[in-house]
């Protein structure tokens, strides 16, 4: 038995393939980065899918094990293997692009922060935002959440113990370290600190905007569009809590973390904190 798949464009709309791309740890800021540019008019957003992780992995299974292969016998080259995943995947925007004609996607996903390697070589045309936080204030948003196995309805550790949490924050940057090394030094990643948002949020912002080619971002916020994206996240993941960010949003863990927390979070993850510019003092990634 034979099976073809044919990909169309969906209503004739070809979607531009410049997508920004938002990754980062769980409670490292993503959301409030991507909804912030969700605000833009020259950008389309919706909530995180986590389907785009799965196929991104599918694809790069396909073109590591058995795209010579494909090739080889059917004719099926690397590379269109690769457009045809990626304008599957940007063809979910495509009801939102008919009503923004050229606006670009806008990707934002937590779980995808662990496969930025992959993400980068599957849209070679996007831009990439990595958004990173102290590992202390990391480590006491975890520990607010209520997040529970499905299936036994236990809490995961990295919500219960500051030690879990820590190593928790460590494995997942860990994983995308080699790639954002790779590509710091490209005009295609930036990384986006937490603090650095909530201090200097002008800055940032227009920092942001010159990077992604936008026509600035602080003047098309408003409460509704801030509020779009993290609605539409609600049915997949839960919705982030009532809140202003503010300059005090940066250094809150100073007063739910103990000294000695605190001392022994560095103690497990105070090498790579530094990496990205935190104390212990160390080589920044920028």
């Amino acid at each position: 038995m034979t099976t073809q798949l044919e990909i169309r464009e969906p209503q004739g709309i070809a979607m531009p393939s410049d997508a920004v791309i938002v990754l980062g740890a769980p409670r490292s800021g993503v959301r409030l980065v991507s909804a912030l540019l969700a605000a833009h008019a020259a950008l389309l957003s919706g909530p995180q899918l986590p389907f785009f992780v799965t196929a991104a992995r599918g694809w790069h299974d396909i073109a590591t094990k058995l795209g010579a292969n494909h090739a080889r016998h059917y004719g099926l080259q690397p590379q269109a293997q690769r457009e045809a995943f990626e304008r599957a995947l940007l063809s979910v925007y495509a009801a939102k692009a008919a009503e923004k004609p050229g606006a670009r996607p806008l990707i934002h996903s937590l779980i995808a922060g662990a496969t930025l390697g992959i993400f980068a070589e599957l849209f070679p045309a996007a831009k990439l935002l990595y958004v990173v936080r102290d590992v202390r204030g990391c480590v006491a948003s975890l520990l607010a959440q209520d997040w529970r196995d499905p299936v036994t309805g236990v809490r995961f550790a990295y919500t219960c113990d500051p030690n879990a949490a820590a190593d928790y924050w460590v494995s997942f940057n860990m994983l995308a370290h080699a790639d954002l090394v790779r590509l710091r030094n490209t005009n295609r990643l930036r990384i986006v600190r937490y603090e650095d948002l909530c201090t200097e949020p002008d800055r940032v912002l227009s920092n942001m905007a010159g990077f992604l080619d936008l026509d600035g971002i602080a003047k098309h916020l408003s409460q509704h569009a801030v509020e779009t994206i993290c609605a539409a996240d609600a049915a997949i993941y839960s919705p982030p809590k009532a809140g202003r960010v503010s300059r005090n949003s940066a250094s809150a863990w100073r007063q739910k973390l103990t000294p000695a927390q605190q001392e022994t979070i560095l103690a497990r993850a105070g090498g790579v904190n530094a990496a990205f510019g935190y104390e212990p003092s160390g080589v920044i990634l920028r």
